[in-house]
């Protein structure tokens, strides 16, 4: 079950900080400070969660596959909620 868990963290931990990489490159300061507390809390829980599941394969690739589908879909997101055209 743990497993699971460790894909959803690393989806918005990963997520989040593509979100914030497009606040920055697009100016969006509105949304820095509140994106960057949800970084931090996002965080904690995944650090904690890597050192319940221990370091293996399949902490690599759970880890790997949130952090990959989290950044596509939260570069999605900041393009639908900012409306940046560029991409």
């Amino acid at each position: 079950m743990i497993y699971p868990i460790l894909f959803v963290v690393t989806f918005f931990s990963i997520g989040l900080r593509a979100f914030q990489q497009r606040n920055v490159a697009y100016d969006k300061t509105l949304y820095v400070v509140p994106t960057s507390l949800c970084i931090s809390l996002v965080e904690v829980v995944a650090v904690t969660t890597i050192v319940t599941a221990g370091v293996n394969a399949y902490t690599v690739a759970a880890y790997g596959f949130g952090a990959g589908f989290g950044s596509l879909a939260f570069m999605w997101l900041h393009k639908r909620v900012t409306r940046c055209k560029k991409t």
